[in-house]
């Protein structure tokens, strides 16, 4: 996302002038600044020309550093706040950052209290579990990195099997909520994003439970033999998390849209 490609919609919009337009401006002018201060971390990056030591700083913080994953973290959160605000424009609507700003502000702390609880009881089975296997199993080194079925190790399996075991969980509570359709797609969403978030949170409580660093660049297996780091997992897992559950008025009307539009194609070839 080239910052310089948000200094065209803010001179229309500042041209356009009226209250909406004004709020567009500043939200579209405040996360290009954002992405900007962190995609050149606090703007080092301009002082490389003059300055070895800068330069150096830079690259180091960009690729070895341990807020690298952070800073490429936040570069997604602020590019999807910039996009979606992009969009709002485009489609004349309303501000969607200033509405999810009011949104935020109208939240008790009781409102969160049983989200919290979720993530609380997940994450700690999550952990646990973990844990134990890991214990009962005499050579697990071995026994991770041996292939099992279609390529992958015992390992993945496990985490493959716990991620069924908890969705199957939410499945079974969207069910006996015995909600509307779309009631029923916003529980979905919103305790699938929190396993999300409890994912990242058990490998931390593992972690604890080992006596070793939280936060390290230790490989995890995942599903088809791809790899991350546990930092990178940690950080993810609880960003799209966030981001699902900051978005997810908007994914939930996307996705009852998209059944509208399957249903009323298959009416139609029928």
């Amino acid at each position: 996302m080239p910052e310089q490609w948000a200094i065209y919609p803010l001179a229309l919009l500042l041209l356009l002038g009226g209250r909406e337009n004004w709020v567009h401006a500043l939200a579209v002018s405040a996360t290009a600044t954002a992405y900007l201060l962190v995609n050149n971390v606090l703007l080092v990056r301009f002082f490389s020309p003059i300055s070895i030591a800068a330069y150096n700083w830079d690259v180091f913080v960009d690729n070895s550093s341990q807020f690298a994953v952070v800073r490429y973290a936040l570069l997604l959160a602020i590019s999807t706040f910039f996009s979606a605000e992009a969009l709002s424009v485009a489609l004349r609507k309303n501000s969607i950052l200033s509405a999810k700003l009011r949104t935020l502000r109208n939240i008790r702390p009781r409102q969160i209290a049983v989200p919290l609880a979720y993530v609380g009881i997940i994450s700690l089975a999550g952990g646990f579990l973990d844990f134990t296997a890991t214990k009962m199993v005499t050579d697990w080194a071995l026994a991770m990195q041996s292939s099992v079925l279609l390529g992958q190790s015992w390992l993945s399996l496990y985490h493959v099997m716990l991620v069924a075991v908890f969705e199957i969980l939410v499945l079974f509570v969207v069910l006996f909520a015995r909600r509307s359709l779309s009631d029923s797609m916003g529980l979905f969403l919103l305790l699938t994003f929190l396993n999300f978030m409890a994912s990242g949170f058990s490998l931390v409580l593992y972690r604890a439970l080992e006596g070793a660093p939280v936060f390290t660049s230790t490989t995890i297996f995942l599903v088809g033999g791809s790899t991350v780091t546990e930092r990178a997992f940690v950080v993810f897992a609880d960003l799209l998390g966030l981001l699902g559950i900051f978005y997810m008025n908007e994914i939930r009307s996307t996705l009852l849209l998209i059944g509208r539009g399957v249903t009323r194609i298959t009416s139609l070839s029928r």
